[in-house]
């Protein structure tokens, strides 16, 4: 007999990938954010500039730091403690996932009166998995198989 459990980590996976991909968007715009301030602070300083030079200055600030850019948010990246923070939470969404498949293989089991923690019988099972992170071959895959 076999026994097909499709399942994964709920939305609990969706929302720590929603977290991690904000993170560097985040600090992106943070870091550009100071830039543009220390910028406009030496403008306001530079008396040199007049009228319409002021407002080129500006412009030309804004273009410099990329402001008026919409990069896409696919091109973010995470590394060093953020990577971490990431890999970790990935890891324990799939501990979840492959535990509720466990819980609900034993309800389905149960259900039929065959006692999960006494069933020897199982010959093999496979799991796959959306989210793939495997740290032997450093290959991390997001999306379905």
């Amino acid at each position: 007999m076999w026994l097909t459990i499709h399942t994964g980590s709920r939305k609990f996976g969706l929302d720590i990938c929603n977290y991690w991909q904000n993170v560097p968007t985040e600090r992106m715009h943070k870091e550009k954010a100071l830039k543009f301030e220390r910028g406009l602070a030496e403008i306001k300083h530079d008396f040199s500039l007049k009228g319409v030079e002021i407002g080129k200055a500006i412009k030309k600030l804004k273009a410099d730091l990329g402001l008026n850019n919409k990069v896409a948010k696919a091109l973010d990246y995470i590394e060093g403690e953020d990577m971490h923070g990431y890999l970790t939470d990935m890891i324990f969404a799939q501990a979840y996932a492959a535990e509720n498949r466990r819980l609900i293989a034993a309800q389905i089991l149960d259900a039929f009166n065959i006692p999960f923690a006494s069933h020897v019988d199982v010959i093999s099972s496979i799991e796959t998995v959306h989210n793939y992170i495997d740290f032997g071959d450093f290959v991390i895959r997001k999306g379905a198989i």
